[in-house]
């Protein structure tokens, strides 16, 4: 089928959910690809120009707020001895070592893990999460900032680092391992880690201003 043949069903859609093939039609607004396949940023209505061939979705006024239980991604502002400060970016929907679904948030939300929260342990927090680290963790408190992290199971903690020497790139090799200085770097790895997959998320979908969910 061409993309001048394809039909599009303009409805609602949530985050995440699949909207189309990315071979037969374009991404617009309010979309996302993976693997060739678009998905939807927003709560909200899913247009499609048939002209230009083109699906994006118009997001509802809607604040997305993250409370107990949530997973989140996160990027480290500062770390200290027993505490380190984040800025909250992402709200996971979904995720494997296949595929990640999520939201970006209105707005960044103030975080911060505290060192009993590492589910390791460590004389001073700073040795095992630094600034700049891409971290994926869960929220422990509702609704009073700044919201409490905990990384403490295998599947969080920081999924994306840079050497904290010469500022390459951290790749997994059971720990993590600086290929430009050829040493280790210490961090409380996630088992998810993967530097490409979640800096291409900051890099990619990280807002340059705020997104005001509204639709006019």
């Amino acid at each position: 089928m061409t993309s001048k043949e394809t039909k599009i069903e303009e409805r609602i859609v949530v985050p995440g959910e699949f909207i189309a093939n990315a071979k037969t039609v374009t991404p617009g607004k309010g979309t996302y690809v993976q693997d060739d396949r678009i998905y939807s940023l927003y709560l909200g209505h899913l247009r499609f120009d048939a002209e230009k061939s083109v699906v994006y979705v118009e997001p509802f006024k809607e604040i997305i707020y993250p409370k107990r239980g949530d997973l989140v991604l996160a990027e480290v502002i500062s770390s200290g001895n027993t505490i380190a400060s984040l800025k909250i970016w992402f709200l996971i929907r979904s995720i494997s070592n296949k595929e990640i679904i999520f939201s970006p948030l209105n707005k960044p939300f103030s975080g911060t893990i505290h060192i009993s929260q590492l589910g390791t342990r460590t004389e001073s927090i700073n040795k095992l999460i630094k600034t700049g680290d891409k971290v994926l963790g869960v929220i422990t408190t509702d609704y009073t900032l700044p919201l409490s992290i905990s990384i403490a199971s295998k599947e969080l903690g920081v999924v994306a680092a840079n050497c904290s020497r010469c500022g390459a790139p951290l790749i997994k090799k059971g720990r993590l391992f600086c290929l430009t200085c050829n040493k280790p770097d210490i961090r409380k790895i996630s088992s998810l880690y993967d530097y490409e997959k979640f800096n291409g998320i900051f890099r990619i979908y990280k807002p340059k201003q705020y997104i005001t969910m509204e639709v006019e």
